[in-house]
C-alpha cells in the first residue's frame, strides 16, 4: 500500500486526518501512564485539558449506556360477550370487533453530539415538539464522536465512534447502532463480541507483546477487562471464551500508537502461547451510511502508517459490509484521489460519494456492490483555490445531493473555509447553499424529511485542520425552498454533527433557538 501523496490537495488531508484520529492514542495514554512510571459559532471553543481529565477518564472509559426501557406491553382488546335472544326472538346484531390499535406516530428528533460538563461527548435526542432533550448514549471519551446518521425507517441511529476501541481486534474507530429509545447499544465492526454474552467455558491465555517500549495493553474478542504487559512485555489474559478468535495489543509510544493483533489457537485444555509484534499502524472508520433496506453498511475506512519523517500518511477507501460485521468488498475509485463520505439513496440501491484529486474534485456514483457508474459532477480547481469535496448527503425524495466544498486559498496566504453546496440529482444546477467567511467551515449537513430544509454544523477553522472529529461548534439550519438566510440553533459552541430522523419535519422558525444545555 503506497502512502497518500504529500503534495496538492493530499497534503492538506493527511493534515487534518493526522489530528482528528490522534484521540484514540491519546485515550490509551492515559490507561497506560499507570504502568510506565460545540456549538462553536464565535468565538471558537477552546480545547479540553487532556492532563485534567486523565483521571476521570481512566475511571470511565468503559462506561457505556445500560439504562434499557422495556417495550410496551400491549393488552388485547378483550372479546364481546354474545348477548342472549330476547323473548321476541329479535336477533341481535352482531357485536363489532374493536378494531387494532393504530401506533401513534412518532415525533421526529433531531439527534446531534453535545460535549458535556465532564467535557464527554455523547449524543443527544432533541424532540422540537416537547421541546426535550434526552442523552441516547454515556460514553467517558472526549470527542470521541465522528460521524451521525439514521437508517432509513427512522428505527436506529447509526454512528462512528472511537468509544470503547480496545474490544474490536484491530480498528480504532468502529460503526454502532443503537435503537431510538436507547437499547440495543452494539458495535457492528471490529470482530467485536459482547462480553456479557460471550460464551464459555473461559481459560488464561498468556504470552509475549514484541516492539513495544511500554507497557502495552492486551484485550482478546469477549473478554470483559483488558490487561497491561509487565515492563519485558508479557502478559496473563484471564477469562478468554475457548471460542475466542483474536488477541490485540495497543502501546502507547512517544506520540504514536503501536498495534498488532493474531490468531487464538485453543487445543487440548488450553490457549497456545501468543506472540503479539507491534507497530505504528492505525485503521478505522470515518463514517457510515446504512442501505434503505437496512442490510448493507457502506462508509469510509482509512488506514495509516508511518512515513520516513514519521509522520502519519493516511489511505482512505470505500468499503461495504453486512451487519454482521462482514466484509463485502470495496468501491472502485479513481487512482490517485482521496474518498470522503459516502450515502446511499433513498430510493434506489445506489450511493453517491465524494472524490479528491490533485487538480479536480468530483461527487461519484457506484452501485449496490461498488462498481463505478461515473461521475455526477466535476469541480476543476481555481488558479488560486484548491478544491475538495466531502460527505454528500441525499434529499429525502432522492432528487438533489448537499455536499461540503472545502476551499484552500493558497496563493499569497493560507486560507481555509468550506462551504456547502447543492446539486440535482442529474448532476445540473450545481449552487452553494451556505456561504462562510474565511476561517470557518459550515460541514455535516442533513436534510429535513420534506427536502426544504438543512441543518449543518458551523465552527471556526482557520488552519484547515479537519472536521472528521470535531471539538465543538454550533448548529444552524438554512431554508433551500424558498431560499433564506441561515440561523442558529443553538449558541454554546458545544454542539456538532446534526443528524435528523425520519420522517423529519420542516426548519424550525429562527425564533426556535438554544442558548445550551
Amino acid at each position: 500500500m503506497e502512502p497518500m501523496p504529500t503534495c496538492g490537495p493530499h497534503k492538506r488531508l493527511n493534515h487534518k486526518l493526522a489530528i482528528a484520529l490522534a484521540l484514540p492514542g491519546a485515550i490509551l495514554l492515559v490507561l497506560l501512564s499507570l504502568s510506565c512510571a460545540g456549538r462553536v459559532a464565535v468565538p471558537p471553543t477552546a480545547t479540553p485539558d487532556y492532563a485534567a481529565l486523565e483521571t476521570q477518564v481512566l475511571a470511565k472509559l468503559y462506561g457505556t449506556l445500560t439504562a434499557k426501557a422495556p417495550p410496551p406491553t400491549h393488552t388485547p382488546t378483550p372479546t364481546d360477550t354474545p348477548i342472549p335472544p330476547t323473548a321476541t326472538h329479535t336477533p341481535t346484531p352482531s357485536a363489532t370487533p374493536s378494531p387494532s390499535p393504530s401506533p401513534a406516530p412518532r415525533s421526529p428528533v433531531l439527534a446531534y453530539v453535545h460535549v458535556m460538563a465532564d467535557d464527554s461527548a455523547n449524543i443527544v435526542l432533541h424532540d422540537p415538539q416537547l421541546e426535550e432533550d434526552e442523552i441516547l448514549t454515556r460514553f467517558a471519551e472526549p470527542q470521541s464522536m465522528s460521524d451521525i446518521t439514521w437508517s432509513r425507517d427512522g428505527d436506529w441511529v447509526v454512528f462512528v465512534s472511537a468509544h470503547d476501541y480496545i474490544h474490536s481486534r484491530d480498528n480504532e474507530r468502529n460503526v454502532f447502532l443503537i435503537q431510538r429509545d436507547g437499547t440495543k447499544l452494539r458495535m457492528v465492526t471490529g470482530d467485536y463480541v459482547d462480553p456479557s454474552v460471550a460464551p464459555g467455558p473461559y481459560a488464561i491465555l498468556k504470552g509475549q507483546v514484541v516492539g513495544g517500549k511500554c507497557p502495552c495493553l492486551v484485550c482478546a474478542q469477549g473478554v470483559a477487562s483488558p490487561v497491561t504487559t509487565d515492563k519485558a512485555g508479557a502478559f496473563e489474559l484471564p477469562g478468554v471464551p475457548i471460542s475466542t478468535t483474536w488477541v490485540r495489543a495497543v502501546c502507547q509510544q512517544e506520540d504514536c500508537a503501536s498495534q498488532g493483533d493474531v490468531a487464538l489457537h485453543y487445543e487440548g485444555d488450553g490457549f497456545v502461547p501468543v506472540t503479539i509484534t507491534v507497530e505504528a499502524r492505525g485503521q478505522g472508520w470515518t463514517q457510515a451510511s446504512l442501505s434503505r433496506d437496512g442490510d448493507i453498511l457502506a462508509g469510509t475506512s482509512y488506514r495509516w502508517t508511518l512515513d520516513e519523517e514519521g509522520k502519519r500518511q493516511y489511505q482512505m477507501q470505500g468499503v461495504l459490509y453486512d451487519l454482521q460485521g462482514r466484509y463485502l468488498g470495496a468501491l472502485d475509485v479513481l487512482t490517485d484521489t482521496t474518498l470522503i463520505g459516502l450515502d446511499w439513496s433513498p430510493v434506489e440501491d445506489k450511493l453517491v460519494g465524494a472524490l479528491t484529486g490533485s487538480k479536480k474534485t468530483w461527487l461519484w456514483l457506484w452501485d449496490s456492490v461498488g462498481t463505478s457508474l461515473g461521475s455526477l459532477v466535476e469541480i476543476t480547481n481555481t488558479e488560486q483555490e484548491i478544491l475538495s469535496a466531502a460527505n454528500p448527503v441525499w434529499s429525502p425524495d432522492g432528487m438533489y445531493v448537499a455536499f461540503e466544498l472545502h476551499r484552500w486559498y493558497w496563493w499569497g496566504e493560507n486560507k481555509y473555509k468550506t462551504d456547502l453546496m447543492l446539486v440535482s440529482a442529474t448532476g445540473k444546477d450545481l449552487h452553494p447553499v451556505v456561504e462562510t467567511e474565511w476561517g470557518f467551515e459550515a460541514s455535516h449537513p442533513s436534510w429535513t424529511a420534506d427536502g426544504r430544509g438543512l441543518f449543518y454544523q458551523l465552527a471556526e477553522n482557520s488552519t484547515g485542520s479537519t472536521n472528521l472529529n470535531p471539538t465543538g461548534g454550533d448548529i444552524w439550519s438554512v431554508t433551500i425552498s424558498p431560499q433564506a438566510t441561515p440561523v442558529p440553533w443553538t449558541e454554546d459552541g458545544l454542539s456538532y454533527l446534526p443528524a435528523w430522523s425520519p420522517p423529519g419535519r420542516p426548519v424550525p422558525k429562527p425564533d426556535v433557538l438554544r442558548s445550551g444545555k
